[in-house]
Order: C-alpha cells, then sequence, then structure tokens
C-alpha cells in the first residue's frame, strides 16, 4: 500500500515545544513518502503502456540509483529506489566546451559575473576559430605547383637545366641530369625531393593525403553532430509551461536539468549559437580539405593534420581556461537533453538523420578527392614530368644575338658515346665514324692533360677563401640576419678543424684560407699602346674580369673596346668615330687611316702613299762607272719594293693583301763614298687598315724592314738605314706618279 503523503502544510500549535528527534523523524518519514509515491507512480504508468500493447516495440532499462538514503526505519536494510528511463528519444550529452556553456546565456539562474565570462569565451572562441580559418584560407591554401609555377620550372629546366655553361663536362652530366638523379647540391634539389617522395614513394602522398582527409572529415562530422543534436535539443525544449527563473531545476539526485526556454530564448540560441557553430564547421570542413589536398611534403601532411585537429579542440581548451568552478560544475552537472523521439519505423530501420550524415561524410570525402586532390596531384605530376620527363642527357649552347643558331649536345647519339677527353682510343673512333679514315697512334703528341678540375677547384677556393681582408687562416664569416638587414659586415673568424681537414683532404688542391689571393687582372685594352700591343696575347692564368667588365666590355678579356677599335670587322666609321669622340684622338684612330673615309667608299682602298727610303749596298760601282749594271740597279729596286711589300702586308689578310704591281721604287740618289742609295717609294690602293705615320714614325720600320733583308738572305746586301715620309705623301691615286700636290701633312 503506498504510504500517505505528509502533510506540507502540518505546523506545531504554539506554546508546546516539539521533541528535535521527533522532528527529524517526521522529516525524514515525509521524505520517503514522497519518494515512494513517486515511484508508485512511474510503476502504474508503465503498467498502463505495458497493458496498451507496446509488444517489445520500446525498450525499457532501469537504473537503480546508489545515492538514495538507508531505510531507518525498517529491518536495517538499505532501501534503493529505483528510476526508469525510456530510450524512445535520442539525447544531447554536455561537454565542457564553449559550445556547451554557452546555453547558459540563455538560462535566468546564471549570476552577472558568470554570464560575463560566458558572453567573453563565446565571442572569444567564434573569434579565434574565425581567424585560423582566415589565417589558413588567406597565407595557406596557394597552390604550389600551379600552370604559372610549372611554366618557371620549363624555363628554369631550357635556361639552366640543360644549358652548356652548367655542364658537367668530366661527369658528362647536365645539371638537369643531376637533379633527377639525386646528385645535385643545390636548394632545387629539396624542392624536386618533394615532387619525387609525393609521387614515388611506397606510400605516395595521394594515398597519404586521402587517408588524411578521410580523418579530418570524420572529425568535422563528429562535431556536425553535436552541432545539430543541440540544436534540435533546443529546438525541442519546452517553451509553454516554462517559469522565469526555472529553467535550470536541480533534481533529487544533485543534477541539474534545463527543463525549458522561452521562445524568444530558443530563437536566439540557434541563431547565435547553432548557425555560427554550422557555419564555423563547415568552413573547417573545406579550408581543411584544400589545405591538406595541396601539401607535397609527405611530413607536412602528417603535421598539418594534427595541426588543424588543434584548431578544432579551440572550444574545450578555451573552456578548461575560462569557465569558473562554479560554471564547469553546472555544465558536468547539467543531465542529457531530449532531441526527438525515435519513431518505431526508427526502431527497426535506419534513420533518416542518421542516413544524411552518412550520406553528407561520403559526399564531402568523395567531393575533396575529386576537386581538389585528384587536380593537386595532377599538377605534381606535371610539373615532375616538365622538370624530368623525357631526354635529360644532353645540353646545347646558342640561341642568342651573337650565336642565333641552337647546337644541341647529347651525351650519346647514334654511335657516338661520351667521355671526358678525346684520347687517341676516341679519337680513333671519331675519325672512323665520320670520316672513313684511320687514326696513326703514332702521331699522336704524347701531352699530358692538365688536371683541369683540381685547377678549377683551386682557383675558386682560393679566390672565395681570401676575399674580405681576413688574416691567414682566417675566413669571411655567412650571412646572419645583422648582415642581411645592413646594420652589421660580415666578421673573419677562425674556421673550425672539420673545415681545414676538408680541404686538406682535396687532391691535388691547395688551399689557404685567407691572406691575399696574387691573382691579377685579365689585360684589357691599352690606348697608348695602340692596337699591336703583344702584352695582350699573354694573359695571367688566372686572371680577373669583374662582372662590370663583363657587362660593359664583353665575356672576355682583352674586351668589347678592343675589338670595336682594332678589328677589320669593325666598319671604318663607326671605328674612327669612337676613336675621335669617345676617346678624343683628333685624326681618329692611331692604327687606321680614318682619312680613307672622307675620300673613299667602302672598301676604303683609293688612296696611295709616297715614302723615301735610303739603304746601303756592298758595292754602289754600277751607279758610278759609265758603263751601269742595270741588272744590278733592278734587283736592288726590286728587293726593297718585296721588302715593303711583306712590310705592309704584316697584320692584312684578305682581299686587302698588297701586290707587286702596287708597289714602285726609284732611285733619285746614289752616293758612292757612303754606298747609300735613297729611293722614292710608293704605293697604290692602300688598305685603310695602314696609316703611313705608324710605319714610318720611327725607328721600327727600319729595324722590321732590315730583319726581312736578313731573313731572305738576299745576295746584294742590301741593308736600309733611314725611312721618312715624302712631303707630299699620300693622296687619291691609282698610280704613285698622281698623287694629288695639295696633300701637305702626313698620315
Amino acid at each position: 500500500m503506498p504510504m500517505p503523503a505528509a502533510d506540507n502544510n502540518m505546523h506545531i500549535p504554539a506554546g508546546d515545544e516539539a521533541d528535535p528527534s521527533e522532528s527529524s523523524l517526521a522529516q525524514m518519514v515525509q521524505m520517503q513518502g514522497a519518494q515512494l509515491l513517486a515511484l508508485e507512480k512511474r510503476c502504474a504508468e508503465l503498467e498502463k503502456r505495458l497493458a496498451a500493447g507496446v509488444d517489445g516495440n520500446q525498450q525499457l532499462s532501469v537504473d537503480v540509483d546508489e545515492n538514495l538514503p538507508t531505510n531507518e526505519v525498517g529491518d536495517g536494510t538499505n532501501m534503493r529506489a529505483s528510476r526508469i528511463k525510456d530510450v524512445d528519444s535520442a539525447t544531447y550529452a554536455f561537454e565542457a566546451s564553449m559550445w556547451d556553456a554557452a546555453l547558459l546565456v540563455y538560462v535566468h539562474q546564471t549570476n552577472f559575473t558568470d554570464m560575463v565570462i560566458l558572453l567573453i569565451g563565446c565571442v572569444t572562441n567564434l573569434t579565434l576559430q574565425v581567424f585560423l580559418l582566415l589565417t589558413v584560407s588567406m597565407d595557406m591554401l596557394d597552390n604550389s605547383y600551379e600552370e604559372e609555377k610549372i611554366q618557371e620550372m620549363l624555363t628554369w629546366r631550357v635556361e639552366t637545366g640543360h644549358h652548356l655553361a652548367v655542364f658537367d663536362d668530366s661527369r658528362g652530366l647536365s645539371r638537369l641530369d643531376k637533379l633527377c638523379n639525386n646528385k645535385l647540391w643545390a636548394f632545387e634539389q629539396d624542392e624536386y625531393n618533394k615532387l619525387y617522395d609525393y609521387l614515388y614513394k611506397p606510400m605516395p602522398g595521394f594515398a597519404l593525403s586521402t587517408l588524411a582527409i578521410i580523418m579530418w572529415i570524420l572529425t568535422i562530422m563528429k562535431e556536425y553532430r553535436r552541432c545539430v543534436e543541440q540544436a534540435l535539443a533546443v529546438y525541442h525544449l519546452d517553451s509553454k509551461d516554462v517559469v522565469r527563473g526555472r529553467e535550470l531545476v536541480t533534481t533529487e539526485d544533485d543534477t541539474m536539468q534545463i527543463v525549458g526556454l522561452s521562445r524568444m530564448k530558443k530563437g536566439l540560441a540557434l541563431v547565435f549559437l547553432s548557425l555560427p557553430r554550422l557555419g564555423v564547421m563547415f568552413s573547417l570542413a573545406v579550408i581543411g580539405s584544400i589545405y591538406l589536398a595541396q601539401t607535397v611534403s609527405l611530413q607536412d601532411i602528417v603535421l598539418n593534420a594534427v595541426g588543424l585537429a588543434f584548431v578544432m579542440d579551440a572550444d574545450e581548451l578555451l573552456a578548461d581556461v575560462m569557465l569558473t568552478e562554479r560554471l564547469r560544475s553546472v555544465v558536468e552537472k547539467v543531465e542529457p537533453m531530449t532531441c526527438g523521439k525515435i519513431s518505431r519505423r526508427d526502431s527497426k530501420h535506419l534513420p533518416y538523420k542518421d542516413m544524411l550524415r552518412y550520406f553528407i561524410t561520403l559526399g564531402l570525402i568523395i567531393a575533396a578527392v575529386l576537386i581538389w586532390l585528384v587536380p593537386f596531384q595532377q599538377h605534381v605530376e606535371s610539373a615532375s614530368l616538365i622538370l624530368c620527363g623525357g631526354y635529360q642527357e644532353f645540353s646545347y649552347d646558342g640561341g642568342i644575338d651573337t650565336a642565333p643558331d641552337i647546337v644541341l649536345h647529347p651525351k650519346t647519339y647514334g654511335n657516338d658515346i661520351w667521355g671526358s677527353t678525346c684520347d687517341p682510343t676516341m679519337e680513333e673512333l671519331y675519325l672512323s665514324l665520320h670520316y672513313g679514315a684511320t687514326f696513326n697512334s703514332s702521331l699522336a703528341l704524347n701531352i699530358s692533360q692538365p688536371n683541369y678540375p683540381a685547377k678549377r677547384t683551386q682557383t675558386v677556393m682560393n679566390f672565395a677563401l681570401m676575399q674580405g681582408n681576413c688574416g691567414t687562416g682566417e675566413v669571411m664569416a655567412p650571412q646572419n640576419e645583422q648582415t642581411k638587414a645592413g646594420t652589421a659586415s660580415r666578421q673573419c673568424q677562425k674556421p673550425p678543424d672539420v673545415f681545414t681537414t676538408v680541404l686538406a683532404s682535396v687532391p691535388d688542391v691547395s688551399i689557404i684560407p685567407g691572406g691575399s689571393h696574387g691573382y691579377g687582372e685579365c689585360p684589357r685594352f691599352n690606348l697608348s699602346a695602340g692596337c699591336f700591343d703583344s702584352s695582350l696575347n699573354m694573359p695571367p692564368d688566372p686572371c680577373i674580369w669583374s662582372w662590370m667588365s663583363m657587362k660593359c666590355d664583353g665575356e672576355s678579356a682583352p674586351g668589347n673596346t678592343y675589338t670595336t677599335l682594332c678589328s677589320d670587322s669593325t666598319d671604318l666609321n663607326q671605328m674612327c668615330d669612337r676613336w675621335q669622340f669617345i676617346f678624343g684622338q683628333s685624326d681618329g684612330s692611331p692604327t687606321y687611316n680614318c682619312r680613307s673615309r672622307d675620300y673613299c667608299d667602302s672598301p676604303y682602298k683609293c688612296l696611295g702613299m709616297t715614302f723615301s727610303l735610303a739603304v746601303k749596298v756592298d758595292d754602289t760601282s754600277a751607279w758610278t762607272s759609265n758603263t751601269p749594271d742595270l741588272s744590278i740597279q733592278i734587283e736592288v729596286a726590286r728587293q726593297v719594293r718585296m721588302a715593303v711589300k711583306q712590310m705592309l702586308n704584316v697584320g692584312l689578310t684578305a682581299p686587302n693583301l698588297i701586290s707587286d704591281n702596287q708597289v714602285r721604287a726609284a732611285e733619285i740618289n746614289v752616293n758612292g763614298n757612303t754606298k747609300r742609295i735613297t729611293y722614292d717609294v710608293g704605293v697604290t690602293e692602300l688598305p685603310y687598315q695602314i696609316k703611313p705615320k705608324q710605319y714610318l714614325g720611327g725607328d721600327e720600320f727600319v729595324v722590321a724592314f732590315n730583319d726581312l733583308l736578313a731573313m731572305n738572305s738576299w745576295d746584294v746586301g742590301l741593308v736600309a738605314t733611314e725611312a721618312w715620309l715624302n712631303t707630299y705623301s699620300w693622296g687619291i691615286t691609282t698610280d704613285v706618279q698622281f698623287l694629288i700636290p695639295d696633300q701637305q701633312s702626313p698620315v
């Protein structure tokens, strides 16, 4: 039989004093009676449902409350009350996160201090996750292998990877060949290694990214489920019978329950809590999938996945830090909230909500793979093919203004093979393949080839390590933050022992850090020495030709200035103008006859010259006797003409060479006592490369003339003693006898 409920309005008459023990006993009896009444009502409800024929479609569970007080009135046994819970409805359980704690904002019992903390925490949580999203989306979602980047890789392959200038002729490897075979010590190798690992490792990047995306989508869908269930729980809260100030009540077992919210508060909760949570979640799903799909480094794929999980935990971390002890205790005590009934059909079949969640999960995974991962994988593969696809073992040169024709240099081609040098064996094979000739090894010169790799290493490293005015044994330190910022200069430092050991271990090389390298500058054109400076042909080895010299004066010494001022291939007008207006030579080039352009058209050969030449002979009797020996006179004149012709032809090339019929020689004075004969010599059609003053302005002409005579061993024994230009020394003529007489100054 149910125990009658105690009268809550019962009171003790005035003037009577109640025994304290009786009062305590009465309160206990009253409490237990209320508990028994509640249990009997619950049992009666269940009996009615069973009688109505539930037929097992709804399951029941019984939870025994271990915390009910012991029945001290009975036989000493523990009386435990049982609570029966229906599982015919889905529930949403609270967690210690800012998203769940935010519901307490809409509960009237929350005091002002806790309300302020909750509002600050909610705003901070939303702001933090939004800024993390913006950081990732704005700074970390760039595809490193877009078409423009792949085009840059193609340009690198053409301009650098295959260029002859960076071809390793000692090993027969182009720079690209080194890159693709992991033999290149440069930053390009690190970049290509990422491509290689992503495409060709046992667990390639595509598979690893797919796994990371799946795990990420599952993490997102976990948050999606909680977000939807929280919104449904708010939606299903009672809004009719709720009393202001009684939204959150304490149950008998010291737990708390949100019994209802007003319609306005439910709307505010859905708008300002559920919608932002859903927005952040879907943004994380999209941005995180792109981030994982467009990561090429295998290590970074794992690290990025972990980093994204950290973003998801931001609300829990913030709750652990910001919630007060009271708020945290309240959140932990809030009972699960009902978020919808489970229909009789759902108990036998898959619920629609679960089907929708499965569909969204699968759809997000497929979309992330197809929309972002597959295109990125194609970009990576394209970049790899652009760099290392096809034939790698060749180089080229040309394709520039100075060398428009492109020449390809494959390492092997047809029957041709590669070798670091053309030794006799390779030369024999080459001549046989291309000329059908047989190589005679006995004709090969036994010349020891210099060790050029060692020579290059010694020269380059000594020059590199002897810069910066450092003392012997010191090296200029690398750049640091201060030197990069320009606030300090690089300093000299004593290198570690390993550094010295490595330098000493290089074979056939002597590298000494610090001190002075002693390398001189490469010879360049000397204006005062003119175009026939012999020092230009003997440059020091090695020599220094600065970058400025390369850009302003050509790739190598003596430079383009020399070529422009002293080369037959240069236009005479350009050459003479440069001499006159840039280098201040009033009469133009000191080597070439610039006056030719004033009187002649190209090829500037309309001028002639005359000069006097005094020579000695062993016997002058042919000129002094009454019957001169004409044969001797003719022979002497011929030898003078031949020597003059050879002198003038030095340095000339066809078609500017002077022929025999362009030189005339006639005696004008014979002095028998001194055996001296003076000739007037004339030259017609004089090339502009010959300037009379250059040949006849000093003793050089006489010395060179005598050297030619001695070399030819002429029998008459001619010896030149003097040569000088005549007063009328040049003019427009094809015959020396018709030089124009009004040209007074020699050139």
